[in-house]
């Protein structure tokens, strides 16, 4: 293996998608959930316009795929609502670890459907982002101090499930839009569907005052268009058997900058996380 420009496009992904989740975390303490998405969304796709705005070339490949995305950006909007009503019902510990297992779900859909063969370095690196992702969103302390009975630890585990399954669908079939467009389009329709369905049924939890609206928040619409450009052109140049796990791996750069700007607690299960995602992207470059 090399570290190729698909590898590349991944981890600009992993830090897109993990620098906007860590603003996330911060914005929601001034703003609500669906606040925060929608005008997100709607830097996003600002950002996005400006772009296809200096290479309109890149417009004409959008009637392919428009098709595709509409229900995809509702399964997008689904997934967020089940991942924040589990944490709700639940506790982080519990869904986090649960729905970050879509980049497994990403890996083994383009496995049986899209056909994709990976190396078996491409599989043990697969193996070990996998493994990371899950125990830097695992916080068994959290566990144990809540002391959660079994039945406890049921409540809210369907909202995980569902976000996990409906975000590792969601990018596959996104990968595939990718595949016959270019990597603009998809990114674009991602976002306006995704805000289009947050208005659509979440009008009523929306501030539409943009003077109360956090500044904070804006910042999370350009990693997040960052994180969705890098994925689309990761996929274009590399498996999505090999660019989705690396792209899932987003919650340990949130960890790790929270533990350095936010002063948080890092777990030891969490260092060896982020230590296993070290490993891997190393296995991959050589």
């Amino acid at each position: 293996m090399a570290l190729t420009g698909g590898i590349l496009l991944g981890i600009l992904a992993m830090a897109g998608w993990g620098l906007a989740d860590f603003v996330t975390a911060i914005s929601l303490k001034r703003a609500t959930i669906l606040t925060t998405m929608f005008w997100a969304q709607l830097v996003s796709i600002a950002l996005l316009i400006l772009v296809g705005v200096f290479n309109q070339n890149l417009i004409a490949a959008g009637a392919k795929v428009w098709l595709w995305l509409l229900p995809l950006g509702l399964l997008s909007f689904l997934a967020y609502r089940a991942y924040y009503t589990g944490i709700k019902k639940s506790k982080v510990s519990i869904i986090s670890p649960i729905a970050s297992g879509w980049g497994l779900v990403a890996l083994v859909l383009s496995i049986v459907f899209l056909k994709e063969r990976i190396t078996a370095i491409q599989g043990v690196a697969a193996g070990f982002l996998i493994l990371g992702v899950l125990l830097v969103a695992f916080d068994y302390n959290d566990l144990v101090r809540a002391r959660i009975s079994r039945k406890k630890l049921a409540i809210g585990i369907e909202y995980g499930l569902f976000s996990m399954f409906a975000w590792g669908v969601f990018l596959t079939v996104y990968s595939v839009a990718v595949s016959k467009s270019n990597w603009y389009i998809p990114a674009l329709l991602a976002n306006i569907f995704l805000a289009f369905f947050t208005l659509a049924f979440g009008h009523k939890e929306i501030n539409f005052r943009l003077a109360e609206i956090p500044r904070i928040v804006f910042l999370i619409g350009v990693f997040d268009s960052i994180g969705f450009l890098a994925f689309s052109g990761g996929l274009l140049l590399e498996l999505t058997a090999v660019v989705a796990p690396i792209g899932a791996t987003f919650p340990a750069v949130t960890v790790v900058l929270a533990f350095v700007f936010l002063r948080e607690r890092l777990l030891k299960s969490q260092a060896v996380g982020v230590a296993a995602i070290i490993a891997a992207l190393v296995i991959l470059s050589l």
